[in-house]
């Protein structure tokens, strides 16, 4: 009950100031703040424990949370420095992985209004790529997410590209089933059919959603269904296709 835990966590921060649970407990008082939507409460908390306990080993967690909180209320230019600060201070931290990638989704939600910030935003995907502690779920998201940027720089090639090397991987390295691996996947796979529609490349695109059908994933029966439609609307360009294929075999 994080109504009840919050006061708890304040109680013990006070009763014992200068202990090394005071910073943990203002840090747990924050996370219940945040849990119950009351970002700008949970953002007190985490400020009190930088300012009064700059040197606990709680930091990392305390900005990440802060950033995380400063995201919640759109307050994303304050969020980057949150998450900075994590990559340049604390390089060995486990968080430093998630830090780049927090980054690069607050840069990508401030290129609404300045579409430079895309170019940022692939940066900081890219430093998840070229980590070799990045685990390959993130790095498939970072994948993804720099293939996104590219679609929105109107660069479909790029997008495309991008999307397909998560589709590769997913599809080709015996990636753990795990639901967040099959989510970019699943959203890769899709995102590069729908480039291949707009370019009315039907073939290619139907060729794209079977992927996801044999990958098993619980998405497959959209892309059956798409691959249906497809064909529907375009089966004289699908027999002709068949019949190529026939001469060639019989050739």
């Amino acid at each position: 009950n994080y109504k009840e835990a919050e006061p708890l966590f304040l109680q013990i921060a006070s009763n014992f100031k200068g202990h090394r649970l005071a910073p943990r407990a203002l840090y747990w008082a924050g996370r219940c703040a945040a849990a119950m939507s009351s970002y700008v409460k949970a953002i007190e908390q985490y400020a009190e424990v930088a300012k009064n306990y700059p040197t606990s080993d709680i930091m990392p967690q305390t900005r990440f949370s802060q950033g995380d909180a400063l995201s919640e209320l759109g307050e994303f230019s304050r969020a980057i420095l949150a998450f900075e600060e994590i990559i340049k201070n604390y390089p060995d931290n486990y968080l430093v992985n998630a830090a780049w990638g927090r980054k690069g989704d607050c840069q990508f939600s401030l290129a609404v209004g300045n579409p430079d910030r895309y170019l940022e935003a692939i940066g900081s995907y890219q430093a998840i790529l070229d980590r070799p502690s990045a685990p390959l779920t993130l790095k498939l998201q970072a994948e993804y997410k720099i293939g996104r940027c590219h679609e929105k720089s109107n660069q479909p090639d790029k997008a495309f590209s991008r999307y397909m090397n998560v589709v590769y991987t997913f599809m080709n390295e015996n990636v753990e089933r795990s639901t967040y691996s099959v989510m970019w996947f699943t959203r890769s796979a899709f995102g590069a059919a729908t480039l291949k529609e707009q370019e009315q490349a039907w073939i290619d695109a139907a060729q794209i959603y079977d992927r996801v059908v044999q990958a098993n994933v619980p998405a497959g029966g959209e892309a059956e269904k798409r691959i249906a439609q497809i064909k529907k609307d375009n089966w004289l360009l699908f027999q002709q296709a068949e019949e190529t294929d026939d001469v060639g075999i019989d050739g």
